[in-house]
């Protein structure tokens, strides 16, 4: 899931992620991300570090959450750092 208030950078993300076979959900704001991640329950959360607590804190079940700045969704560095999110997970 990729959250962001911001529609070219979620819109960016997006991309990147579904371009390397990702299925991503894209929401803009908190409480659409908390609502969403209850019935799709993502691998992922992908948003800006200033939303990281107010949808973990919301959350009911453990899902990982990186937060990322626009260095990270303007390069591979995001595939990356979910990727390792992913593996990091425990299901």
């Amino acid at each position: 899931m990729v959250v962001d208030s911001d529609h070219q950078r979620r819109e960016l993300s997006e991309a990147i992620l579904a371009k390397l076979q990702f299925a991503v959900a894209p929401v803009e704001t908190v409480d659409k991300a908390v609502s969403v991640a209850m019935a799709l329950r993502p691998a992922v959360i992908v948003c800006p570090p200033g939303d990281v607590d107010p949808i973990s804190q919301r959350l009911q079940v453990k899902i990982p959450i990186v937060p990322i700045d626009a260095h990270l969704a303007v390069t591979d560095a995001l595939v990356e750092v979910v990727r390792g999110a992913i593996r990091g997970s425990t299901f």
